[in-house]
């Protein structure tokens, strides 16, 4: 019964997954289109693919794990805290004077992996840019036997 339930659930996350995800593809999907031009002579299209491909799906699997938790977490601290200060004042206002610095030192990190994660993503962009421009101008590419430029590229 226990791994029936299990099974009952991961099916129904996926289908609710999958459903949020098509949903914010065809919601940026239609406002990518209804932009005006300008905007799109001003932009890759290899930049937008990238979004409708591999962001929204990163932030798909980012965001719907983390409903859950975020419902039962703020219950548990309350509880724990209660919990602690009844056992001990004092020990809950050391553990929460080191926890300052914990808290410092993910923001440090956050804002690093922000950095790595932009050029990461513009590299990602630049490559879709090029392999979209070289087969859709295949032919001039092969006009003027330019092959391996366009590997070296």
């Amino acid at each position: 019964l226990k791994n029936f339930v299990k099974y009952i659930a991961y099916v129904l996350n996926t289908y609710i997954d999958e459903n949020i995800l098509k949903t914010a593809r065809d919601l940026i999907f239609s406002k990518l289109i209804h932009l005006p031009l300008s905007f799109h002579n001003n932009t890759n299209s290899s930049e937008l693919i990238n979004i409708i491909n591999n962001d929204i799906p990163t932030a798909n699997g980012a965001l719907i794990p983390s409903i859950a938790p975020a419902i039962r977490l703020p219950v548990e601290i309350l509880s724990s805290l209660i919990i602690l200060i009844t056992f001990s004042p004092l020990l809950t206002v050391i553990s929460f004077s080191t926890s300052i610095f914990s808290v410092w030192f993910v923001r440090v990190l956050r804002n690093y992996i922000k950095k790595y994660s932009s050029r990461i993503q513009e590299s990602n962009v630049n490559m879709l840019s090029r392999l979209q421009e070289s087969f859709h101008n295949i032919r001039i590419v092969k006009a003027y036997s330019n092959e391996n430029y366009e590997t070296q590229r």
